[in-house]
């Protein structure tokens, strides 16, 4: 990776240093490396330009000085000098000019994380490409201001990285070390777009902030291959190749499975829900502290399985232990699915995921164990079921009887009657047109709350239950799909279907590099752009706002008049737009 305008390059330093990209194959010599010194071990390069210094890794006590160029040798440098030095916890990165073959980098930086070291940068540090990628791979990345950290695109020697379309398999090697270093695709695309593989840009402060310095200490942030346990039940042969979890307070694990049409999207967006359920919702009469409800689905081995297509019958996986949610069924903000609002693919991911916390956490009565640990929310949900049901409010219907007594068999009705609650609750039926408007109400009609009004004045025991235990807004953060462009609204518009749900989203982070703009609402949001030029879109005039940058690079916006916009905090974001006036930030 070509140094900006610090080191003269040769001919042949410019090919092999263009960018992440370039591999160097033809090996004249033995791959080797041998140690200077116990303290000094330097990279035998197979192939480097002569003016250029090997990958060298300098020890002192616990800490490890890198400075040098990436090369073929230097995972064999680096396993020598551990071998030699096992006290050794940190990477000090001081003056790393990139690699000349990719491959070999990534797995040194593999190499760096599977032994669990840190990797520190300061003001006299400069990395670059490739030695970038090394500091990825720290488990705990250190970084002080003033460090240059630069990127551009990587090159084979013809074209650019970024010249090729995104679904080419020359992007995966990459793309697949960032997850599992726990750092979104999305620091891939800008590194592409960044600068062109003769150039580098240095990264700013912000920059740093949103793509390197995010935790990625726990793997329960990010997606894993599947556990050998799980994976004898929950085989390749039945199409299971992905997995993740939500810790528990006591240690325990909530397991979530996925076949491999499930994308990464539509995984870590059900992981967020799961985790939205178990949220402490402070003030609330049974959801104050939920801890004691993610202990009991751990111990009561809750699984969520994400499974192919949808539910038809045919995937041969559903007869298997765990909560079943299908592909065609779940949703990601920003997707057309998301937009499109029209129940071809109805997002049932709040349904079905709210069955697994009732089933295993809150518990179930009538059954010959209450395995649960909230009994009494439980009783209350009970009697909420059957007013709804004596009150034709919920299984509502002739045509609907046969399957109400279908649940009664197998002691299912409070848990659909919550999730029908839930789902007309967070907006998920507002845009759904019934055969017969009269009386149309939600879930196929079965429901008689449409939306959240109609449930505070026609089902007054399902709202008090939602004040007892469910926060009135989306507390993760969502993930806007990256194929998303245009205007992303927050506030409810009755000309855009899907804000009747994403109205009760508060925190978002844009993705992938297109375009995007967000419409802020008044649940003092938190907004993260993407690679792209991003507006935040207020609705009052500039004059009623104070803007703030503070020293971490965030910007505060606080709209002055009541019943506004709130307090909104955005981060790499180009500009601010107010009703007749734009305010750029870069």
């Amino acid at each position: 990776m070509k140094r900006n305008n610090l080191v003269k390059i040769t001919a042949l330093s410019a090919f092999l240093l263009n960018g992440c990209g370039s591999n160097s194959s033809d090996k004249n010599t033995t791959n080797e490396s041998i140690a200077d010194q116990k303290s000094k071990f330097k990279s035998e390069c197979t192939v480097l330009p002569s003016d250029l210094t090997p990958l060298t890794f300098q020890v002192k006590n616990e800490k490890v000085e890198v400075n040098g160029v990436s090369c073929d040798a230097s995972p064999e440098a680096f396993n020598l000098m551990y071998k030699s030095n096992p006290q050794v916890k940190n990477l000090y990165l001081g003056d790393i000019e990139g690699s000349v073959d990719d491959t070999a980098n990534l797995e040194l930086g593999k190499l760096i994380r599977k032994l669990g070291l840190d990797t520190t940068v300061d003001e006299k540090s400069h990395i670059t490409s490739g030695g970038v990628d090394l500091f990825a791979s720290g488990v705990k990345r250190n970084w002080s201001s003033g460090a240059k950290i630069g990127v551009h695109s990587w090159s084979d020697g013809t074209k650019d990285g970024s010249s090729y379309p995104k679904d080419a398999t020359s992007h995966n090697m990459y793309i697949e070390f960032y997850k599992k270093m726990g750092i979104s695709p999305d620091f891939y695309w800008f590194t592409l777009n960044a600068a062109s593989s003769n150039g580098m840009h240095y990264m700013t402060d912000d920059e740093v902030a949103n793509y390197l310095l995010k935790s990625v200490s726990d793997e329960s942030s990010s997606i894993n291959a599947i556990p050998k346990e799980l994976a004898k039940t929950y085989t390749p042969a039945l199409g299971f190749d992905k997995y993740a979890y939500v810790s528990t307070p006591n240690g325990g694990k909530i397991n979530i499975i996925a076949q491999d049409k499930i994308n990464e999207s539509q995984l870590m967006r059900s992981k967020a829900i799961l985790e939205h359920f178990l949220r402490n919702f402070e003030g609330s009469k049974y959801g104050a502290d939920k801890s004691m409800i993610a202990n009991k689905m751990a111990e009561n081995n809750a699984i969520l399985m994400l499974l192919n297509g949808q539910d038809d019958g045919k995937n041969p996986a559903k007869e298997l232990a765990g909560q079943p949610l299908y592909q065609n069924e779940i949703q990601v903000e920003g997707h057309e699915w998301y937009f499109k609002q029209d129940y071809t693919h109805r997002d049932a991911a709040y349904e079905e995921i709210l069955h697994l916390v009732h089933d295993y956490g809150i518990g179930v009565d009538k059954n010959p164990t209450f395995i649960g640990a909230a009994k009494d929310f439980q009783t209350e949900i009970r009697l909420a079921q059957e007013n709804a049901i004596a009150d034709k409010l919920w299984g509502r219907g002739d045509e609907n009887q046969a399957w109400l007594d279908e649940l009664r068999g197998e002691n299912s009705l409070s848990q659909e009657y919550l999730a029908a609650v839930i789902d007309s609750y967070y907006g998920l039926w507002g845009a759904w047109q019934a055969p017969k408007k009269e009386g149309e109400g939600s879930m196929w009609g079965i429901y008689a709350a449409k939306t959240r009004d109609d449930i505070k004045t026609k089902d007054t025991s399902g709202w008090n239950l939602m004040g007892q235990f469910f926060h009135p807004y989306l507390t993760y953060n969502a993930q806007i799909h990256d194929s998303f462009k245009g205007d992303f609204s927050l506030k409810f518009d009755a000309k855009k279907p899907y804000t009747n749900h994403s109205r009760y989203l508060k925190d978002i982070t844009l993705t992938g590099s297109n375009n995007a703009n967000v419409v802020v609402n008044e649940l003092n949001n938190t907004i993260v752009g993407n690679s792209g030029d991003n507006t935040v879109i207020f609705s009052g005039e500039e004059a009623n706002y104070v803007v703030e940058k503070g020293q971490d690079g965030w910007y505060t916006i606080t709209d002055c008049r009541d019943n506004g916009d709130g307090i909104v905090k955005v981060n790499n974001i180009e500009k601010l737009k107010f009703l007749s006036t734009e305010v750029n930030l870069k």
